[in-house]
């Protein structure tokens, strides 16, 4: 009886470098911001409600950046995108850690949202929609739960340095200690990412169709909204709007009740693998 060799699937390299992005990058260098909150307000002498507007300010750029993801990734593909969200996250993290003013950690943060909303859980989840065919949300979810577990690991090693009584700018070496692991990482998914299957099909962006000259117009819909789901809708912007607002600051207020670092670390790491476990059932 002969046993046949199964020819090696390149699908799994996909699946194990999209594990590695959402981990290192999602969860490593863009987890746990609570812990930066603190670290940098008290270092910079920064006002927390003013030094709050920089995650305003920069979700605007990146939900701009967002309407275009689609195009983007169908012209020019998940490699290009991914290489050059960490390029351009690279530009932000080292102006965090050479800022001196509060509008420099604005633009920082700006660049760094923009940068990461090119190789976050969205690349990855058309990546996995790819070059998988069977159990695709199973395969979604454990490259998702990535971002807790990054999350966790890198809330052990960045607490004790945002919260060094001997150094209070503790912050700019954690920077700066991502744009290495970002630029060998990008160097990675340049030579073993692959856009898709050689016998995929390749899907072109989405054609607008122009209504042609002299053609009468469309009347309007008649299709009234449904309110149930303009109703779930609301409730899951203002749901997640309370999640934002106090995972943000969660640390602040641990520092300010006393809580060591390692304390603090702990809180965290639970916490994000709370997120992990949730996104694997």
């Amino acid at each position: 009886m002969s046993l046949k060799k199964r020819p090696f699937e390149y699908k799994w390299v996909i699946l194990i470098l999209s594990f590695l992005m959402v981990f290192f990058c999602c969860g490593v260098c863009l987890g746990n911001k609570s812990l930066y909150f603190a670290a940098v307000t008290e270092a910079m002498g920064f006002k927390r409600s003013v030094y709050s507007l920089s995650g305003i300010i920069s979700l605007v750029p990146s939900a701009i950046a967002n309407l275009y993801f689609g195009y983007l990734i169908y012209r020019f593909g998940p490699k290009a995108l991914i290489v050059g969200g960490i390029v351009v996250s690279c530009v932000g993290f080292w102006l965090y850690s050479v800022s001196e003013s509060i509008w420099g950690f604005f633009l920082a943060g700006v660049i760094v949202s923009v940068g990461s909303t090119y190789f976050g859980t969205s690349v990855a989840s058309t990546l996995i929609k790819r070059w998988f065919s069977n159990n695709v949300g199973t395969f979604t979810g454990i490259v998702l739960a990535a971002n807790g577990f990054g999350s966790a690991l890198a809330a052990q090693i960045v607490t004790p340095m945002l919260i060094d009584p001997g150094n209070p700018f503790g912050f700019r070496n954690v920077y700066r200690m991502f744009i290495p692991l970002l630029l060998v990482l990008g160097i990675l998914f340049l030579i073993f990412i692959r856009n898709q299957p050689a016998d995929g099909p390749c899907l072109p962006a989405p054609e607008v169709k122009k209504r042609q000259k002299g053609a009468p117009k469309a009347k309007g819909s008649t299709h009234k909204p449904d309110l149930v789901f303009c109703f779930i809708s609301a409730a899951i912007f203002l749901f997640f709007m309370l999640i934002q607002s106090v995972y943000g600051t969660y640390a602040v207020y641990m520092k300010d009740a006393g809580l060591s670092a390692a304390q603090i670390a702990t809180v965290a790491s639970i916490l994000t693998l709370c997120l992990a476990a949730s996104k694997m059932i």
